[in-house]
């Protein structure tokens, strides 16, 4: 039966790429034939395959699948459209509509439509330009944001629940479908805040077999094995963000100086290079670009018809990214050939250094539970392919609360240094874990892991990480990564 849904769902796949292949020719011909006077190199192959996965109105795409069910491959449609209202104001929608499936019969289908609030945009001197709205003038845009989606995921891992879960792996599957639909209204220009109301519906399936987990557990022991409610899901968030860019003043002191964040029209590598005076003193003009994401959000779960499974949720995500470049004034040396382009005023990367961290803590009243299979997983990547501790199985632990933090340095080859489509070394560091509370989650009772991999991105967005990873106390563990990454 399996085999046959997957042959189905391959079919499935491989006519929708049939029916799109004539837009991706024309794709193909635009992106992946060399101009006249060009000749075709590994810069030029990444150029075309990134087209092939990102270039609207039809593309392929990767991800959108839970680890551990193979590779994916999907197909993906969307547009975008640019109204003007009777004030001259401008807004945008942009529509998605997602087909995937993987080598391991795992498959999803998600629609999507965001539009942005209508603003009038405001040019301002010496600052970024700002879109006018209700009264204030932000850098972000107000947007509303919906989306509809069925996934089938027939291999989910199941060790246990709490962070002393023994290494004997189990599995089960299930089946979800989700609408929902968020609105971010930016208040300033560091400050959002943004609501959400999603209606959920998931159905676990399982088997006897002896690595099925009703083989071993119940209901009892594995609260929602026996019972699986629909949600609705509210939530509250405050996203605090912003960038920061220091390069070396043009005095005599060379000291770093704080300078105003570049427009979107000088962000091209051409204008950021026509920004800089050639450098006096040192072969190359550091620049630093500091950038910062965090959002703290509180959730409520309401399930419908059992009350039991009912629970409250906070979550804290942070995102903090120190990009290391440069301009490099005329000269011939190792750094200029390995991390900087060429002639006058090129820009140079020395790599950015990550740190991410997530906090998420769940709260019940007397007699309420969290099932399971919403139980938050740290180990490998989730069941969102949010990574965690890499040198871990994939949703190793389980548990109500967890905790992870993560830093990763990463550098792009030469020659893909201002492209969208690149690849490069990274190396990382995760620790985390999880637990029935709070005081679980102290920093000496974290798991510690690190490693080193490669990475690709295409369209500006990394699509696939290959990894070995060390830590776990078994070895060392060779681990991939597929992103949703259009």
């Amino acid at each position: 039966m399996r085999n046959l849904r997957l042959n189905a769902l391959l079919r499935l796949i491989a006519a929708s790429w049939c029916v799109a292949c004539g837009v991706l020719s024309a794709q193909s011909r635009a992106n992946c034939h060399p101009q006249a006077g060009e000749t075709r190199d590994i810069h030029t192959a990444f150029d075309c395959i990134g087209a092939l996965f990102s270039e609207p109105p039809v593309h392929g795409t990767l991800g959108s699948v839970a680890p551990s069910n193979g590779v994916p491959l999907g197909i993906e449609l969307e547009d975008e459209a640019h109204p003007i209202t009777s004030k001259e104001q401008s807004s945008t929608i942009h529509r998605r509509l997602t087909l995937v499936g993987s080598t391991g019969a795992a498959w999803g289908l998600s629609g999507d439509m965001t539009r942005t609030a209508a603003t009038t945009v405001v040019i301002r001197p010496n600052k970024d330009p700002c879109h006018q709205h209700w009264g204030r003038c932000t850098t972000e845009v107000p947007h509303m944001h919906f989306n509809a989606n069925y996934s089938s995921i027939p291999t989910i891992y199941f060790f246990g629940l709490g962070p002393a879960s023994p290494a004997v792996r189990y599995q089960f599957g299930e089946d979800r479908f989700g609408a929902e639909v968020d609105a971010t209204h930016p208040v300033t220009n560091w400050l959002d805040v943004g609501g959400n109301l999603e209606v959920v519906q998931t159905r676990v399936k399982h088997d006897n077999s002896s690595t099925g987990i009703a083989a071993v557990f119940s209901e009892t022991t594995v609260p929602g094995l026996a019972s699986h409610p629909g949600y609705l899901h509210p939530s509250v968030t405050v996203i605090l963000h912003g960038m920061s860019v220091y390069e070396t003043a043009p005095t005599a002191g060379g000291a770093m100086a704080k300078r105003p964040i570049p427009t979107a029209e000088s962000t091209t590598a051409a204008a950021q290079a026509e920004n800089f005076k050639e450098p006096q003193g040192p072969t190359v003009k550091p620049r630093l670009t500091y950038t910062w994401h965090v959002a703290t959000s509180f959730h409520e779960f309401l399930a419908l018809g059992d009350d039991r499974y009912s629970y409250q949720q906070f979550t804290y995500r942070g995102e903090r990214t120190l990009v290391v470049g440069g301009i490099h004034k005329p000269g011939d040396t190792w750094a200029s050939r390995t991390f900087c382009g060429h002639g006058k005023n090129a820009i140079c990367d020395f790599g950015s250094f990550t740190l991410n961290s997530r906090l998420v803590l769940t709260h019940t009243n007397t007699g309420q539970t969290v099932p399971f299979y919403l139980q938050e997983t740290v180990g490998g990547s989730d069941v969102n392919s949010i990574e965690s501790l890499r040198a871990y199985d994939n949703y190793r632990f389980r548990g109500p609360d967890a905790t992870v933090v993560q830093a990763e340095y990463s550098i792009r080859m030469p020659k893909f240094r201002l492209s969208a489509s690149a690849f490069g070394p990274f190396v990382f560091y995760d620790a985390g874990t999880v637990g029935q509370r709070a005081e679980d989650l102290a920093p000496s009772r974290w798991r510690q892991d690190g490693g080193l991999g490669v990475f690709v991105m295409f369209g500006g967005s990394v699509a696939l990480k290959g990894y070995v990873a060390a830590g776990a106390g078994h070895g060392v563990k060779l681990g991939a990564s597929f992103n949703h990454f259009f």
